[in-house]
């Protein structure tokens, strides 16, 4: 039986090897660090693109939102002025308008205190309507002491 020899690294080849060895992980790290940077910064710019666009989005959502509410209370002023005499009919204006937007969740119409003199103090918050999945009116009567709510069913 021959014995095995033991490697000498002292040999110009077991040196060349070893060099080749580490200049060759040494490139390897080299490249996924560059490789890792750049794929970061396309990652980012892709991130902010998107984020971007889904900005533009909301924004064009909101608008269209405001002026559909722009126009329904534009179609409903004439219903207000009317209205604005007889507090107690403003209630079926609003839900008149709850109920022919569905987009709406509710509506209401504020007046300046002491509005309406005969009423009491907070009855410049007074009518809200409110949608609740399309089959409830809410309203809501505000006095001094108590909050009071009333809820119909609309069939």
């Amino acid at each position: 039986m021959k014995k095995t020899q033991n490697i000498r690294w002292t040999s110009l080849g077991a040196k060349t090897s070893v060099a080749i060895l580490i200049t060759a992980a040494l490139l390897m790290l080299a490249l996924s660090a560059v490789q890792s940077y750049y794929a970061r910064k396309e990652i980012r710019a892709n991130l902010e693109r998107n984020t971007e666009l889904d900005l533009i989005i909301k924004a064009q959502k909101i608008k269209y939102s405001l002026e559909a509410v722009e126009a329904a209370l534009q179609n409903h002023i004439d219903d207000i002025e009317h209205s604005l005499p007889y507090p107690d009919s403003l209630f079926s204006v609003t839900r008149r308008i709850v109920e022919q937007n569905p987009d709406f969740d509710g509506c209401c119409i504020a007046m300046i205190p002491d509005y309406y003199p005969e009423k009491d103090a907070f009855s410049s918050l007074v009518p809200i309507a409110m949608a609740r999945l399309s089959t409830r009116i809410c309203m809501m009567l505000r006095n001094t002491t108590t909050l009071k709510s009333h809820i119909f069913t609309m069939r």
